[in-house]
């Protein structure tokens, strides 16, 4: 796997099979990257290219012994979700009572949460039932019984835990008074 950060102008020669990300940093402009001179693809503004080149290339040699892959058969993929994603923010909660804690407070009119990754482990010496959910709404999303000394990791990079509401904190419901430790990388978006 190959990952490269590209800028205005650049141009990349991918020479063997495998597959190769580019990212575009950028939150406003869309950038060009250039394949082997032949190719020229766009990369929208905090997206990233995924080009996976098969296990045979074809190839021509010129006269004066240059290798020129034509990148004629590859499969490619513009995805909006970034790969790294830099102005994500990071909260964490170490609630102790049962009920709601607001882990993240609410972002303000016309904006909403977006959880990337979220972890949740509880400290106490008993079991406690946890789920996280948007302001008063009733829906519980990631639910589970946590023993003692344990908890878990949600990778949602890709997915889209979204406050499709907007403008509501996110919760951590505790079943009893048990302490807990919790942890969320999220971005404000616009409803």
């Amino acid at each position: 796997m190959f990952l490269k950060e590209i800028s205005a102008g650049s141009v990349v020669r991918p020479i063997k099979p495998g597959t190769y990300f580019f990212y575009n940093r950028s939150e406003r402009q869309a950038l060009t990257v250039q394949l082997d001179g032949s190719v020229t693809l766009t990369v929208p503004p905090s997206s990233y290219l995924r080009i996976v080149l098969p296990p045979v290339l074809l190839a021509r040699i010129d006269g004066d012994n240059t290798v020129t892959h034509l990148l004629t058969d590859f499969e490619m993929q513009v995805v909006g979700e970034p790969l790294l994603d830099r102005t994500a923010s990071i909260a964490h909660a170490n609630p102790s009572a049962g009920g709601d804690a607001a882990v993240i407070t609410a972002p303000g009119a016309g904006l909403a949460l977006q959880v990337k990754w979220l972890m949740v482990w509880n400290r106490g010496a008993a079991d406690v039932t946890v789920y996280w959910h948007y302001g008063a709404d009733a829906t519980r999303s990631f639910p589970a019984l946590l023993a003692a000394k344990t908890g878990y990791i949600a990778n949602l990079i890709g997915c889209n835990f979204k406050d499709a509401t907007g403008n509501r904190a996110l919760n951590l419901n505790l079943s009893a008074a048990v302490q807990v430790d919790s942890m969320v990388l999220y971005k404000v978006v616009a409803v």
